[in-house]
């Protein structure tokens, strides 16, 4: 079968929607109230890490690797960005960081460009949801038609990868 008459059928699609949806389930409060992936709050229904309190749930929390390491070049590159400059040194960090060297900052990515739309805080976080939904997408591609497992093998798999806290934990490595 050609794989322009299985994209015309909505069974082509219903995996990725389904994928959608149990996305959009469980990371709706990261996607559309504002909140952030952090281990505290991330993990509050899963054994043996207890509920946090409201504090913990501080994105400013000074503890977490995002406020001192990933978040501040994120923060910048959109400073950046916003004034017409290439990032490609930090002057911010010790006494000059190559920002441009840097894996974590990203700084051609085009998921950068949300940082023009949205706030710092919002498109990071923004981001890192977004990372799961493709992520998802692509390993139930991978396993259905590459690998040519069953097609609840394939979203098994890929409900997997969208469904791991230990894999949000360490979303930025």
């Amino acid at each position: 079968m050609s794989l322009s008459r299985k994209c015309g059928s909505f069974s082509f699609l219903l995996p990725y929607v389904l994928l959608a949806g149990l996305f959009l389930t469980f990371h709706h409060e990261a996607v559309f109230e504002g909140k952030v992936y952090y281990n505290q709050w991330l993990f509050r229904n899963h054994a043996p890490f207890p509920k946090p309190s409201s504090a913990e749930l501080n994105f400013l929390n000074p503890t977490t690797e995002y406020i001192t390491h990933y978040f501040p070049y994120k923060h910048y590159l959109a400073a950046a960005w916003k004034e017409g400059v290439l990032p490609l040194w930090n002057p911010y960090v010790f006494c000059g960081f190559p920002i441009v060297g840097n894996a974590n900052s990203s700084v051609f990515s085009p998921f950068n460009l949300l940082l023009l739309a949205m706030t710092p805080y919002r498109a990071y976080v923004f981001f890192l949801a977004i990372f799961f939904l493709a992520g998802s997408f692509a390993v139930f591609y991978f396993l259905n038609q590459k690998m040519s497992f069953s097609r609840l093998a394939s979203f098994a798999g890929a409900s997997g990868l969208l469904l791991c806290p230990y894999l949000m934990q360490f979303i930025d490595y």
